[in-house]
């Protein structure tokens, strides 16, 4: 990128058409771990609008990896996640490096197709890659996939000229960081007796070794490299070998040098291509020829050789790399004073407007005929996601805690009468409330939800009483929640909202209650009532129970003094008045203290009673 002093103006605007080309993405998913859905595996994302059962993944080979290749727009951001089934419940959900904001895992295409690492299904582990060619010297049995790491043998011939050398009655030798420099174990035979000596020797693929020619077997005899020579670090003689070759040809050289023992090449120093090691000449020097050499340049001169400062170039630049905000859009701008624009979007004015990821470049020229160029990438950045929850109540005198948590660069919460910035905050107010986060690339993310105010319930109910049945007529205010406790001792009850009807078993006196309950409390009612399915004057008992008028006395005969027997007397509003206890077979008991009205005779024993009317007059 040519750095000029130019002004880059970036604005965000509305979005624009842009041209798209696709590249194939395979997508691969490790279920060796999972009970796999006998639906299959899928994967769902953002390249399909989120649709499930559309993009299912293979496991032909059975090998536990499923995988599938998908057609993606170049250089664009793409969201998605791994289903073992067909439903949201069974999808994927996890955290890690690999997973955006919003849960989900993503990815940022480039101009060529993509193979993606196989990963552990609900984690960002990448698992099974490695070298899986048995030929390799790092083969990975357990590799499922590989990543292009295998290392091969190359066999290489070294070959060193030693016609001006006196040959050591040890032999020629090679030692170097192959062998641990040992200077006795590999040595070099001239088979063809042209004193070319030479030996192959077996070394790792892409490796990077140091190596010396010994006259002889031992140190103080190996050759002398000076440290300014091209083919000597530090005295030694170095290659790497290649990755994609098995075997490799070194030319000769001659012994203590980095050339052949004859080289011929430029021997005039004035010449641009003089070679100081050259002892032959062939003719081959180049003289200078001033002018602009850089091919870039307006004033580029094919015919110069030699540089000479008057290049001159269209100076301009678009600015560093960049991204902005998804929703949002990126002007590019460059000066107005050139004859013409070409923009790789095909645009043709100086400035543009981007709203997608990728490259994006710009050729211009100018008054004089001359070309200039540069580009840019620009990256789109993930909107942020922020939820606060459903609407809600409110009780009175009450707040509500919301907490966005602490990773937002800002947190700004309004509701038309305050606007504070602050990770949580306390609420007692009612209507609309909003927050607004922004994170650390400036993406900003809005919720809103509406807080009702809810108030304390009142517990209140009235009664039909029919026979043994009663109606429990509501009519409490605030209810949410309803408990109708006919005993009020937990042992009969029921929920139902509103008006219910319930039928006593048993003769007697009881007090139901009505528990009524909300979010902001709840209240209790209670009424007290007797059940009496049918009342006559002196409706016979097991015992007999008579009422003389004149003596106003009640007799109870034939008592079975085995059981325990009480009378009650109560009004006819069903108020206790007095009880007596009967011990004897045969009583009496004077009620002429009594005024005249209706009064209920209740005779009792351990498990029944039975009621009757008694008419005073």
């Amino acid at each position: 990128m040519i750095c000029i002093k130019k002004i880059l103006f970036v604005i965000l605007l509305f979005p624009i058409l842009a041209f798209a080309q696709s590249v194939n993405c395979t997508f691969s998913v490790n279920m060796q771990n999972e009970i796999v859905s006998q639906n299959g595996v899928f994967i769902v994302g953002t390249m399909q609008g989120w649709s499930l059962s559309v993009n299912p993944l293979d496991d032909s080979d059975g090998d536990g990896i499923w995988s599938t290749t998908l057609s993606l727009d170049t250089n664009s951001y793409y969201e998605f996640k791994y289903v073992n089934g067909v439903t949201w419940a069974d999808a994927e959900v996890f955290g890690g490096n690999c997973i955006a904001n919003s849960g989900n895992r993503f990815l940022n295409t480039i101009d060529s197709d993509l193979i993606l690492y196989p990963v552990l299904f609900d984690s960002c582990q990448v698992t099974n890659i490695g070298c899986t060619d048995s030929l390799a010297i790092n083969y990975d049995s357990t590799a499922l996939v590989d990543d292009s790491s295998c290392n091969y043998i190359v066999s290489v011939e070294f070959n060193v000229d030693m016609r001006n050398e006196n040959i050591s009655s040890a032999g020629v030798h090679i030692s170097g960081t192959f062998n641990n420099w040992q200077t006795n174990t590999l040595q070099m035979f001239d088979n063809n007796g042209d004193s070319i000596y030479t030996i192959v020797v077996s070394l790792n693929q892409n490796t990077y070794y140091e190596y010396k020619f010994i006259n002889g077997n031992s140190w103080g005899n190996d050759e002398f490299l000076a440290f300014w020579q091209n083919c000597s670090n530090a005295g030694n003689r170095f290659l790497t070998t290649d990755d994609n070759s098995s075997s490799v040809i070194l030319n000769p050289v001659c012994y203590s040098s980095c050339i052949s023992c004859q080289l011929s090449g430029c021997t005039d120093s004035l010449a641009i291509n003089y070679d100081p090691l050259a002892v032959i000449s062939d003719s081959s020097c180049i003289y200078p020829i001033y002018g602009c050499i850089d091919s870039n340049s307006c004033n580029y001169d094919s015919s110069a050789n030699t540089d000479d400062g008057s290049c001159y170039n269209i100076n301009f630049s678009l600015g560093n790399d960049t991204s902005f905000c998804a929703s949002s859009y990126l002007i590019l701008t460059i000066d107005t004073f050139y004859n013409s624009y070409l923009w790789n979007t095909l645009d043709t004015s100086n400035s543009i407007s981007v709203n997608l990821s990728g490259n994006y470049s710009v050729q211009v020229i100018d008054s004089n005929g001359c070309i200039g160029s540069d580009s840019i990438h620009v990256s789109l950045l993930p909107l942020p996601y922020i939820d606060i929850g459903n609407d809600t109540y409110i009780c009175e005198d009450d707040s509500i805690l919301f907490d966005v948590g602490n990773h937002w660069n800002s947190v700004i919460w309004t509701n038309g009468t305050f606007q504070i910035n602050s990770q949580s905050i306390y609420v007692s107010d009612t209507g609309f409330l909003n927050v607004t986060v922004m994170d650390s690339f400036g993406c900003n993310a809005f919720d809103q939800i509406y807080i009702t105010p809810a108030y304390p319930p009142i517990s209140n109910f009235s009664i039909d009483i029919n026979g043994s049945t009663v109606t429990f007529i509501d009519s409490s205010q605030n209810g949410l929640n309803y408990i109708w406790d006919f005993y009020c001792d937990g042992t009969e009850v029921d929920t139902s909202k509103g008006n219910v009807s319930y039928t006593y078993p048993v003769e007697g006196f009881y007090k139901p209650c009505l528990i009524v309950s909300n979010r902001c409390g709840s209240d209790t009612s209670q009424m007290s009532i007797n059940i009496i399915s049918s009342l006559n004057i002196l409706t016979p008992f097991k015992n007999n129970v008579f009422y003389n008028h004149h003596y106003k006395t009640i007799h109870i005969n034939n008592i079975n003094q085995s059981e325990s027997l009480s009378l009650e007397i109560r009004d006819i509003n069903s108020k206790f008045i007095e009880t007596y206890n009967l011990k004897n077979t045969s009583e009496y008991i004077d009620v002429s203290h009594l005024k005249k009205s209706i009064y209920i005779v209740s005779l009792r024993d351990k498990e029944t009673f039975t009621h009757h009317k008694l008419l005073i007059y």
